[in-house]
Order: C-alpha cells, then sequence, then structure tokens
C-alpha cells in the first residue's frame, strides 16, 4: 500500500534548518529561524513564564482530561486581554486549541460547516495558511497586500481585488505584525475593513499570533478589537507561541464572535465537534501557565515587562539596520516603520541564495528575514554582503 505515497514538498523553512546546522563557518547568520532569540542567539524562557509554570507544578493534583473546550481560567483570561471585558463578555465562545495552527484549521472546519467555500489570504502570508485552509475544503483566493521596499500595506490595490468577495467567503487577516511584511493596517484601515466584509455580508478570520510585539500589546490589539466592535460575525486564533515564548508547549485559542451570545455558543459547540475528531482534547501544561500569569497582577506586571523588553530590542534592532545600511548604500528606510519579528528585504530569489553559498547568510527565498536574529555584527555583515551583490 505504501509504495503508492511519495515524498511531499519541503516545507521552505524548516528545510533551512538543515542546511543552517551543517555550516560549520564562523559568520553564520541564520535569519530563517521563526522563534524569537535573545542577543544570544537562544530562545528563553520568560522568567514569569517560569515561576508560573512551578505554581502550576507545585498544585497540581491530576493528570486527568479537563474537558475538550480546554482550560476554562486560561480562555476566560486570555479572552478579557485580548479583546478587554466588555467585548469578551458580549458576544464571543472560545474553545483552547493545540497551538493556533490547529485554531485556524479548527476556525476554517466550522467555516466550511457554515457553508463558506473561499477563503481570501494576502500575498505574501504565512506560507502554511493556504494549505491550513485547503485541507479544511476551503478554495483558497490572494489579495495583493504588500510591495517590497514599501513602508505600509498596498491598500488601494488591495481593496481593489477584494471587490471580487463573494457573499459568504471569509478574509484572513492578521492581527498584527504580519508574518513576513512586518507591514500592519492602521486603525482607519481597521474600521474600513470592517465596514467592508459588513457590506459584503463576508467574514472575517483574524489570526493573532504576535501580539504585544509591535507597538505593545494594546496598540496592537487596537484594530482587532475595532473591527470585533463593529462586525456581527467573526473568527480569531491566538497564539500564545510568540508573546508568552511557550512555542512548545502548544497554547492557542478559537474564539467565535456571534450575532448574540446564544449563537456564538453554538458555533464553539460545532468547533468542538470537529476537534473531538482530530485531537479530541487539548494540552493543558502551557494553557495553565498562561492561566497563572494572567491571573496574578505582579506575574502579569511582570510578563508584560518582559515582552515589552523583547518589543524594544526589535524596534531598537530595526533602527540600527536601517542605519547600517544606509552607511552601506542601500535603501531600506521602509523597515524603520514596520512591526514585529519579520521583514522582507529587496533581494531577489538568486540573490539569497548567492548570500546562503558565498556569505553563509541564511533566509527563506522570499527574503523574509526574522530582526530577532540579527546582532551589531550581524547587522554588519548583512548589509555589506547585500552592498556587495
Amino acid at each position: 500500500m505504501f509504495e503508492v505515497l511519495e515524498l511531499p514538498p519541503a516545507d521552505p523553512i524548516l528545510s533551512l534548518g538543515g542546511l543552517i546546522q551543517a555550516d560549520n563557518r564562523p559568520e553564520k547568520l541564520n535569519l530563517g529561524i521563526g522563534v524569537y532569540v535573545d542577543e544570544s542567539g537562544a530562545s528563553p524562557v520568560m522568567s514569569a513564564v517560569r515561576e508560573a509554570e512551578r505554581r502550576v507544578l507545585e498544585s497540581q493534583v491530576s493528570k486527568a482530561y479537563l474537558s475538550p473546550q480546554g482550560n476554562l481560567s486560561f480562555l476566560d483570561r486570555l479572552g478579557t486581554l485580548v479583546f478587554t471585558p466588555a467585548l469578551w463578555s458580549s458576544r464571543i465562545s472560545a474553545m483552547q486549541t493545540v497551538g493556533c495552527v490547529a485554531a485556524l484549521r479548527m476556525g476554517a472546519e466550522v467555516l466550511s460547516l457554515a457553508g463558506v467555500r473561499r477563503m481570501w489570504v494576502s500575498n505574501p502570508t504565512w506560507p502554511i495558511h493556504a494549505p491550513i485552509f485547503a485541507a479544511a475544503g476551503l478554495e483558497t483566493l490572494e489579495y495583493p497586500y504588500y510591495e517590497v521596499g514599501a513602508a505600509g500595506v498596498d491598500w488601494a490595490r488591495m481593496l481593489e481585488s477584494l471587490g471580487s468577495v463573494e457573499p459568504g467567503d471569509a478574509v484572513l487577516l492578521h492581527g498584527c505584525c504580519h508574518n513576513p511584511t512586518g507591514a500592519d493596517f492602521t486603525p482607519e484601515q481597521w474600521n474600513e475593513l470592517a465596514e467592508f466584509v459588513t457590506r459584503k455580508q463576508a467574514i472575517a478570520f483574524v489570526d493573532i499570533a504576535y501580539a504585544g510585539l509591535g507597538r505593545g500589546w494594546d496598540e496592537d490589539l487596537r484594530g482587532v478589537r475595532s473591527l470585533v466592535e463593529r462586525v456581527e460575525e467573526a473568527v480569531v486564533a491566538v497564539s500564545c507561541s510568540k508573546s508568552f515564548g511557550v512555542y512548545r508547549e502548544r497554547a492557542g485559542a478559537l474564539f467565535f464572535v456571534g450575532r448574540d451570545a446564544d449563537q456564538a455558543a453554538v458555533v464553539v459547540a460545532n468547533g468542538l465537534s470537529i476537534a473531538r475528531t482530530s485531537y479530541s482534547m487539548p494540552p493543558d501544561h502551557g494553557a495553565a501557565t498562561v492561566a497563572e500569569i494572567l491571573g496574578d497582577p505582579a506575574l502579569t506586571a511582570q510578563w508584560r515587562d518582559e515582552l515589552e523588553a523583547m518589543r524594544v530590542r526589535m524596534s531598537t534592532l530595526r533602527i540600527e539596520l536601517a542605519d547600517e545600511a544606509a552607511r552601506a548604500g542601500l535603501d531600506w528606510e521602509y523597515l524603520r516603520s514596520q512591526q514585529g519579528m519579520f521583514s522582507l528585504l529587496p533581494l531577489s530569489p538568486s540573490e539569497v541564495v548567492r548570500l546562503r553559498t558565498e556569505r553563509a547568510i541564511y533566509m527563506p527565498v522570499n527574503a523574509r528575514i526574522c530582526i530577532p536574529g540579527l546582532s551589531p555584527e550581524g547587522i554588519r555583515h548583512l548589509t555589506r554582503s547585500c552592498a556587495e551583490l
């Protein structure tokens, strides 16, 4: 039976890992990594997370399942933090998921069950978005989002393309710190998007993976909150991986915004039914850790301080990168105004390969760089190498 199977295509980002590991050149620079790393190149465990984990382990008396919905304290505290208390208590239901990938998949499955057949995604976007939605049976369509070298979203072309959205379609929106571009919507554009999906009788599906790493937690989520206030229905997937640094613990959540609380409850019940035949029960350790942090004001303050330090470091690296690029004769000024962990450099795929083979600089072929993977030495190595291409 298995002889009919063929190797699937390699993941464009994960496949870099083996090449990087095998490269022993001392100047090697890994900009393809998809996690936050500190100055030493390590992905640290937050002090708030360590303390919360200690408390969880000391107080835990059972490893029995919780429920298909997951850790209710986690959902309540995260929902309050993402949407504000007033929004969360109105017409939003939630389920814990196995990271944000499962949240995206379960959300797409629920939309498919509700009759949605098409999902619009930005070009570019995270490479796994389209395969997730296709696996749920949705047709994936693209809307132009960004031109490399620009500071912001290609708003006019985006709206022109989305003019083809039909009633019942879904539109995927990055909540903040767009991956891979770092270009985000303005508050005014978020308001226009809310009016747009309402007028088109479409549904917004928001992916929040990097909250707090752009302009700060509340500022990063300002647009999402504005949209949720204005639309009748929406789906919101939230990851704790980057914001809390709990990547391998797979702590994610899926929120459904309904026309009223009763409708939202019915929607989440359908999501839980689908999850039962997938992963059945979500893992608890990461969710319990986040719930512990958000349930203690002192731990919450400590976590916010650590998250802010990560944000400030990345913002500083962006400024240093733009400055050093200018000294090397490169115009990368647009990097200053972008947000989050990623941005795209104005490099062709062949130039990316040259940097890899000639200069030991690694990034995906679309020239997406992970900002925290840089250091002062790495910035100089990158800009001088690009200037000499």
